[in-house]
């Protein structure tokens, strides 16, 4: 994934908002949702978390939605748009958002990171001289 970004200078980051929760349970699986508590019996009309598959059903959702754009990797409700160029960068924003749109893909505004030099994404941090592990992170492995 990060190897693909090489050579961009911008990038844009982008979480969305409860992820699981925007796919909708197949009518065959609601059933084997269901639980009960004190105030009665439910069942799961939307992906819940915690389920075996629902990662890798959310990131191939995702896959599908956004995977066509080739300046965009997704980590599971999480997204990262990268470019060369601020002009480039624009218009992949763009599509980016676009894409979202047509697609059902609701985004959490709070989080949204845009047009940074430096971005830190999945425990590294990217900018346009490569991908570095955070120190932090390696500083937790070592000691």
């Amino acid at each position: 994934m990060f190897d693909e970004m090489q050579g961009a200078a911008f990038f844009s980051s982008f979480d969305a908002v409860d992820g699981f929760w925007q796919v909708p349970m197949a009518e065959e699986d609601v059933e084997k949702t269901a639980f009960t508590t004190q105030m009665g019996a439910y069942e799961w009309l939307v992906m819940p978390q915690g389920l075996q598959n629902s990662p890798s059903q959310y990131q191939r959702r995702m896959q599908r939605a956004l995977g066509h754009l080739p300046f965009v990797r997704i980590f599971i409700d999480d997204v990262v748009v990268f470019s060369r160029t601020v002009e480039e960068h624009y218009d992949h924003v763009r599509q980016f958002l676009d894409t979202c749109r047509e697609k059902g893909v609701y985004l959490k505004a709070s989080k949204a990171q845009m047009l940074k030099e430096s971005l830190r994404f999945l425990g590294h941090t990217l900018s346009a001289e490569g991908c570095q592990p955070q120190h932090g992170k390696v500083s937790s492995i070592k000691d």
